[in-house]
């Protein structure tokens, strides 16, 4: 059995004293639970909108550009300070557009 599940009922609960620290600043941390119910409650986008996010070379901005594209198939253009930031917004996560 895993370290990181702890009975054997098929509850797969992670154990988080386990994982390196790194996570919590990022995927797993307050930048995705601002993205995450940010969007979701307050923006209360709907599937194939299209979502324009700034600061999206951000810890915040690129994870709410990655949900609004991949969990509610939305169109996303991001604002960023450089061309290199943008072309990271477009390359590696997947956002339609940067400015």
């Amino acid at each position: 059995m895993d370290d990181n599940t702890d009975d054997s009922k098929g509850n797969n609960d992670v154990d988080l004293t386990k994982l390196d620290k790194r996570y919590f600043i990022g995927a797993m941390g307050m930048p995705s639970q601002t993205a995450y119910f940010g969007l979701i409650n307050k923006a209360e986008i709907k599937k194939g909108e299209t979502v324009v996010v700034s600061g999206a070379a951000g810890a915040v901005g690129s994870i709410v550009g990655q949900i609004a594209k991949q969990i509610y198939g939305c169109t996303v253009v991001g604002l960023a300070g450089s061309k290199s930031k943008c072309d990271w917004l477009v390359n590696e996560l997947g956002f339609d557009g940067a400015v």
